[in-house]
């Protein structure tokens, strides 16, 4: 081989080289200055406050002729008198049953005004799969047990700590902050839609939302041993689609084929394979920006080029669960229904589809392309069901956002901060059309392990970890700008 030809050859890899390396020590970290507030001491009869909310048995029931109102009306009460500070100073508003909005009138009130949310409704439970009793409240090993501890009544009664806490030291905030306090997030949020409406009735655009989401996580971010606190800064929508198969059935002796049952099969396979698409959205895209500053080598070489590997990325991602949720618009069968009798096909069969739709995605989009996936007259679609559009994407750059990250970074100086996606549905879907700064996170630490109390059996928090919750929301609104 000739030396030219073996220059035409090397000298492109040697510039792709060039460029990935060049990429990569350019390449910054995001992480913000950790600063030092005074020490902040709560009583210890917060912990108390949180076993006992943890025993109203606030649950949510599609069937709202379920509902228990009397355990919502004693834990109202209960608030009223353990936080009578923030009862006598914030205007109180009641929406739908008992979803609570709370404002605090701030000095300036020309400045728009924070918003927090959380929820006081928890989702059903077996007790008998439970360790220690769903709504007792045992501490047990430096563990709160019990259901809401995590979500989401771990964040609401650390909210009002810090305003207790606040009001009782003469502190007055220079933007107005509302108590956002949903009775039905684990339904169909319908508190949340109400005080949200209320709000734009009132003209009010807030500075900054922040709801319960994503958390710190530990052991859960690859390719890092520290310790990182996430930030939503949207979710993912949420369309669950019908898909009904008609043929004429009849006696099993004498079968046609396709009937209904292999026609279903044949079609939630086709769809779920179709409108399962892979992309980086932007959320996921910022989390790439602030992660790769973080990695070593050769890891931080691959983030720092994603116009080169991209494909690499996403295919790593995609093989696990976690994993792929955040790169795909994901749809998966979670109902099928079909016959009654071992003899008898069916004259019909339906299968429902869950899809969680990526940032970027919508659900005319996906309907449009179900039905020129599907074009046989015997197969019909339609929405079951809620469904809703994946929230607004806020800013990762923005003052609100690196105001906020600040907070956490000089509360628990050991973790790193980083925006990303979240997979769930929250309240603050609600307030994207009202505020351009959506954040979901709540301030305490979760490895996999804990994660499976959410919705699951055992839904615990460490004591030690509740501490400092009410820490964080008390230097978020005392630090305010």
């Amino acid at each position: 081989m000739s030396r030219k030809i073996i220059y035409y050859i090397s000298f492109p890899v040697m510039l792709l080289l060039v460029i990935m390396v060049t990429k990569t020590l350019i390449m910054k970290s995001k992480q913000a200055d950790i600063q030092t507030y005074s020490t902040v001491a709560f009583n210890d009869s917060l912990v108390w406050r949180l076993q006992k909310a943890i025993q109203y048995k606030t649950l949510s029931f599609t069937d709202t002729s379920n509902n228990l109102t009397s355990e919502f009306d004693g834990f109202h009460a209960f608030l009223f008198k353990q936080f009578p500070a923030v009862f006598k100073t914030m205007t109180k508003r009641t929406f739908n049953h008992h979803a609570l909005l709370l404002h605090w009138k701030g000095r300036n009130e020309s400045l728009s005004p924070l918003v927090l949310l959380a929820h006081q409704d928890v989702v059903n439970v077996n007790d008998s799969a439970w360790k220690y009793p769903p709504f007792s409240g045992k501490i047990v090993d430096d563990f709160l047990w019990g259901r809401g501890t995590l979500d989401d009544k771990g964040s609401l009664m650390a909210i009002l700590e810090a305003c207790e806490k606040l009001i009782t030291e003469n502190y007055q905030p220079q933007r107005s902050i509302f108590l956002a306090f949903g009775d039905d997030e684990e339904i169909n949020g319908v508190g949340a839609k109400q005080i949200s409406a209320w709000l734009q009735s009132q003209k009010i655009e807030p500075y900054m939302v922040i709801d319960e989401g994503l958390v710190i996580t530990e052991g859960i971010v690859p390719m890092t041993n520290q310790p990182v606190a996430l930030i939503g800064t949207s979710e993912k929508g949420y369309l669950s689609l019908r898909i009904t198969a008609t043929s004429d059935g009849g006696h099993s002796s004498t079968p046609k084929s396709p009937n209904s049952i292999e026609l279903i099969n044949l079609y939630t396979q086709k769809l779920c394979a179709e409108l399962s698409n892979s992309t980086i959205c932007k959320p996921v895209e910022d989390f790439m920006d602030w992660l790769g500053p973080e990695l070593a080598w050769p890891e931080k070489v691959i983030f720092a080029n994603r116009w080169l590997t991209q494909p690499i990325i996403t295919g790593i991602y995609r093989n696990s669960p976690s994993g792929n949720a955040l790169v795909t618009t994901t749809c998966t069968p979670t109902v099928l229904s079909a016959g009654n009798e071992d003899n008898v096909v069916p004259q019909t069969a339906f299968a429902i589809l869950n899809l969680r739709l990526l940032p970027g995605t919508t659900i005319e989009n996906v309907l449009d392309q179900a039905h020129s996936i599907i074009k046989d007259e015997e197969i019909s679609i339609r929405i079951e069901g809620n469904a809703y559009n994946p929230a607004r994407v806020s800013s990762a750059s923005g003052p609100e956002f690196n105001y906020l990250a600040g907070i956490i970074r000089s509360t628990f100086p050991d973790a790193l901060v980083m925006p990303n996606l979240m997979l769930a549905s929250s309240d603050s879907r609600n307030y994207s059309e009202i505020s351009k700064n959506v954040f979901r996170f709540a301030p305490y630490r979760l490895n996999e392990n804990a994660i499976d109390g959410i919705h699951g059996n055992n839904e615990r928090i460490s004591v030690s970890d509740y501490r400092k919750m009410p820490v964080f929301y008390y230097q978020l609104m005392k630090s305010l700008p």
